[in-house]
Order: C-alpha cells, then structure tokens, then sequence
C-alpha cells in the first residue's frame, strides 16, 4: 500500500484488517481434531494405536494405553488386555485388569479372577478390590454397598467355621445384604456346612469375601457380585450369567442413548 492510499484508510477500514489477521491467526493454530473440515478420530483406529502401544517397549506406555482403553470401554479392546495380565510389569497388569472391568464384558471376568487367584500382597488386594466392583451399577444403592465394603477389619479368624455362619458374620459386620444360592453352590459340591479357615488382618470387607470364596474351592468354583443393592454369591459359572445379563443390558441402554442423540 502507497502512501496515498493510507491517506484515505478509515478506522473502520484498520479494524477490519486487524480482524482478519485475528481470524487468520485462530485458524493456523487451530487445535488437531477442531475447526469445520476436522475429520473425527475414528474409534477402530483409535483402540488399534492404543493395543499397538500395549506392545510398547516402554512400561509407562503400555499401562497408559490400558488405562485409556478401559475409558473407551471398546470390546475390541477386551483380547489384547486379556494378553496384557500377563505383562511383566505389575503396574501394566493391574491397569489392564481395572480396564477389562471398566469395559466389563465377560470375557473379561475370568482372566482377571484367576490373576487375582494367583496374585499376592498389594497386587492381589488390588485386584480383590476391583474385582468386587465388577457388575456395579453407578446407583445409590450398589454405591451403598461397595461403601461398606471398603471398610477395614483388624483381625479375622475362622477355624473350621461353617460357611453359613461365616456369611451371616459378615452381614452383620458390614451391614450389607447378602444373598447366597445355595442351589448353584451345591452343584460345585459347596454347601451350607463347607468349612472355612483363614486368618486375615487389616483388610476390607470385599477382600474379605473373596477369600472366603476362594478357600471353598481350589479350582476357583464360587464368585460373587454386587448386584441390586446386595451382594450375591454363587458358583463361578452363575455369577459370570449375571455379570453377562448386566453387560448386555447396560450395552443396549448405551446404543439407545447414541441412537436417540442421532435422532
């Protein structure tokens, strides 16, 4: 511009440059993934970066991709965190566990029961803990029940206690209803007068649970659940029906949900 026509330039004429450049500006720094041609990421290939870095050399990658594919809480994720139980690393194992339950499908539950099976120390009461969470619905009354069960018992012992008197001890010590099929534990050849002995210190009720259920049975027969506002046990192969019926049921309230937003 010479300077004979910046004689002529008029305020109004300098505002509207500086918006301009302003405008120009917001576009080149525009964040990825914004602006009106900003093409969406697309979930496949999003949950494929995220398992191809379960593969990473790195600890903190891999447990940072299972941690974001439990927020996805994508199926296709639900094989290769299956694999990553198995990682080296406990930090990797025990976020692909949490991640398996956040999604919840039922392939899921066995692998991390197992693991937990297996597992010791703080490892295995991390995953005892999660574990109890697994078919929790976000209501107040299963909130109210996992609330109980996080608290802490100093000492515990059972001596040859029938398994009976040791579920009725544990609802009066935490309050929490618990409801036993008694049925399906008596096909897994566990009953009312199954004994129980373990001696635990300093730990939550849920944890508490699962070693009782664990001590019926070598082979990992009995499981529980929250459910409705209780806990329920049962043999494995039942609770895994409920946890199943529960996923299903929470995945198609999700698709209407999606659909509705569509609509």
């Amino acid at each position: 511009m010479d300077k004979g026509s910046r004689k002529h330039e008029t305020p109004r004429d300098r505002a509207f440059a500086v918006c301009r450049v302003a405008v120009i500006i917001s576009l080149v720094f525009l964040p990825s993934g914004c602006g009106p041609t900003a093409v969406k990421d697309d979930p496949a290939q999003r949950v494929a970066r995220l398992v191809a870095n379960l593969e990473s050399a790195d600890p903190g990658t891999r447990e940072a991709a299972a941690i974001e594919l439990g927020t996805l809480s994508d199926e296709r994720a639900v094989k290769p965190l299956i694999s990553s139980l198995g990682d080296d690393s406990p930090p990797v194992r025990l976020a692909a566990a949490k991640a398996l339950r956040r999604i919840g499908h039922i392939r899921g539950f066995e692998p991390v029961y197992s693991l937990a099976r297996k597992s010791t120390g703080k490892m295995r009461q991390a995953l005892l803990r999660d574990l109890g969470r697994w078919g929790a619905k976000d209501t107040e009354a299963d909130r109210g029940v996992l609330r109980k069960l996080s608290k802490k018992a100093a000492r515990l012992e059972f001596d040859d206690i029938e398994l009976k008197d040791v579920m009725q001890f544990i609802r009066d010590v935490t309050g929490v209803p618990i409801s036993v099929d008694w049925r399906a534990l008596g096909e897994v050849a566990i009953g009312k007068t199954s004994r129980i002995n373990i001696h635990l210190a300093n730990v939550r009720c849920d944890e508490i649970l699962w070693e009782i259920v664990f001590a019926l049975d070598a082979s990992g027969a009995a499981a529980w659940t929250v459910t409705s506002g209780r806990v329920s046990v049962s043999s494995t192969a039942q609770i895994k029906k409920l946890l199943a019926d529960g996923y299903e049921v929470r995945r198609s309230a999700t698709l209407d949900t999606c659909e509705q937003r569509t609509d």
